[in-house]
């Protein structure tokens, strides 16, 4: 085993392992470590699973996330991209948000093929994990909306695409432009849903949402009206994720937020 816990014919895959120095990295999801060779660029070595491997494998050939170097068996090693987090408040941006369109369209158009992920069974579970005294009544009536929102805007897709699922925690300024990183939640979804959960976690207003969709293209068959409801419906999953993680301040007081954005948003069906 390396100082970094990464097993030791993980490390013997990884071009410049020997005499590299290792460091947790933070904030990326699993085990995930910063390896600096002796001689050459930096690289990120986590654990992966087969769908994380080829997501990032097309996010690079698409020229949307860092190069893969090497995939040994349930790891992933690519490029470290140096760069800075975009901020929800840079993502208001009219430019910014032109160009995170041109890189959704050219990563939604990858050729990989990815599981399903509907968010139903997970509002399911948090659900589940939720006292029914801490339950507010109308936000239970919204969980039940939100599971058939999500079935009509399904019956009215026109396809599934490679999505991320996680762009505004996961989004990069770098001196070749934005990219994507950590593709844990990659599966294959409706581009509108991508878009919505963008505009959710971005909290975009509405003038944002129809930029990013505008600029994502017309005759990519994307509507703003189901983009606006695939918001809505991440907002209801979303708060729920928060209030089931019961016992914590910080997602006690993201729970009291996004419930409050959820009974105001402007795309809200049914209103």
């Amino acid at each position: 085993m390396t100082d970094a816990e990464v097993p030791d014919d993980v490390a013997a895959a990884i071009p410049g392992a020997a005499g590299s120095t290792w460091s947790r990295l933070a904030g990326l999801t699993g085990g995930a470590w910063l390896m600096s060779p002796v001689h050459g660029p930096a690289l990120v070595v986590c654990e992966a699973s087969d769908c994380d491997v080829q997501a990032a494998g097309a996010a690079a050939v698409a020229g949307v996330g860092p190069t893969v170097i090497a995939a040994p068996e349930g790891w992933l090693v690519v490029e470290h991209l140096q760069g800075q987090h975009v901020s929800a408040v840079e993502l208001s941006r009219p430019t910014v948000l032109d160009e995170l369109a041109d890189l959704l369209r050219r990563w939604h158009q990858s050729d990989v093929t990815l599981t399903e992920a509907p968010l139903g069974p997970a509002r399911v579970a948090y659900l589940a994990g939720i006292a029914p005294d801490a339950l507010p009544t109308a936000l239970k009536v919204d969980a039940a909306r939100a599971d058939a929102c999500e079935t009509e805007l399904e019956k009215a897709s026109g396809g599934h695409v490679p999505a991320h699922l996680d762009v505004v925690a996961n989004l990069l300024a770098t001196p070749r432009g934005l990219r994507l990183i950590d593709f844990e939640y990659a599966a294959a979804a409706d581009p509108a849903r991508e878009l919505g959960q963008v505009a959710w976690e971005a909290e975009l207003d509405p003038r944002g949402l129809q930029r990013l969709v505008r600029a994502y293209g017309a005759d990519a068959g994307v509507a703003v009206e189901a983009t606006a409801s695939w918001a809505w419906v991440t907002g209801v999953t979303w708060t729920l994720w928060a209030m089931a993680r019961k016992g914590d301040p910080v997602f006690e007081r993201y729970a009291r937020r996004s419930w409050e954005r959820v009974q105001r948003h402007w795309g809200r069906q049914g209103d």
